[in-house]
Parts: structure tokens; C-alpha cells; sequence
């Protein structure tokens, strides 16, 4: 059965399409390798399944740059909140990388 939209006035129809842009974007967004998003937790729960420690480490990496090249694209996308939001998360994860690395030395 296909799906017909029955259009409400130019308005309505525009904020019910942003609506779903959002939705579906922060869904996407949210599966990201970077901690502490869902996808992050997933990637560290991937990686920990071999070596604990190790795999601790390789997954705040990921998170880092994948964080960091987010806030890139971002920023050459000229959205300044979701670089500031990304860049901060790469940070907090670098910070936590440096803590790990310096508890296991």
C-alpha cells in the first residue's frame, strides 16, 4: 500500500518535515563511535570483548578522532554548536585516554 502525504499548509508540512529531519538525525547521530553516545558505548563494548584493558584504550581513540573530525567537518560547515558539542566530547574522551594510559603504565 503506498504511503500518500496528505499535505496541511505550506507551515505545518515544513515543521512536520524539520521534525522528521531531527528524528532521523539524532538517531543516526546518536550511533556514532564516540563515548558517551550509544554508539560509543557500543564500540567499547566491541572492543573490550578480547582484552579489557587494551580494548578500553582503542575505543577512547576512536572515539577521540572520530569526536575530533565531526567537530571538523562541522566547523567547515560552519554549525558552531555542533562543533562545540563534538569538540568537547573529543576532549572528554582524550582526557579519559590520557587517565587510562597513565593507571596502566
Amino acid at each position: 500500500i503506498p504511503v500518500r502525504w496528505v499535505g496541511f499548509g505550506s507551515s505545518l508540512d515544513l515543521a512536520i518535515l524539520y521534525l522528521l529531519f531531527v528524528n532521523i538525525a539524532w538517531g543516526l547521530l546518536n550511533l556514532l563511535p564516540i563515548y558517551p553516545l550509544d554508539g560509543g558505548q557500543i564500540a567499547r563494548e566491541l572492543f573490550t570483548l578480547g582484552n579489557a584493558r587494551k580494548g578500553i584504550i582503542q575505543s577512547l581513540q576512536l572515539s577521540a578522532g572520530a569526536a575530533a573530525l565531526v567537530a571538523v567537518y562541522a566547523l567547515s560547515q560552519k554549525e558552531i554548536y555542533l562543533c562545540i558539542m563534538f569538540g568537547l566530547l573529543a576532549y572528554g574522551s582524550f582526557q579519559t585516554l590520557q587517565q587510562y594510559r597513565d593507571r596502566w603504565r
